[in-house]
């Protein structure tokens, strides 16, 4: 999985548990195409980094414990000077006309 996709799969996941809408671990994992276990994986992930997640037998889903917020943010900046594409202004002498 290229790490794009990953990034989009975290945010799925943190969609869906900040929504109280998660469904069984099994449910959930079948939502988002990955095998269980992967979705075991990342959730231990989550929490390592300070996400307290609980799953909530009666409701059957996830939630956080703990305010969470996920944000990402991907931008490439070019140069406008770049982006020209022909011209040769500055490589002339214009001393000549005067």
């Amino acid at each position: 999985m290229s790490i794009f996709n990953h990034l989009l799969l975290l945010e799925r996941i943190h969609q869906h548990i900040s929504m109280h809408n998660t469904g069984s671990p099994k449910h959930f994992a079948l939502l988002l195409n990955i095998s269980e276990r992967k979705l075991y994986r990342i959730l231990e992930e989550l929490r390592d980094r300070g996400a307290i997640i609980i799953y909530d037998n009666t409701a059957k889903t996830y939630y956080y414990k703990n305010a969470v917020e996920f944000k990402l943010n991907f931008k490439i900046s070019t140069s406008s000077a770049s982006n020209v594409k022909g011209g040769y202004f500055g490589l002339y002498d214009f001393s000549h006309f005067g």
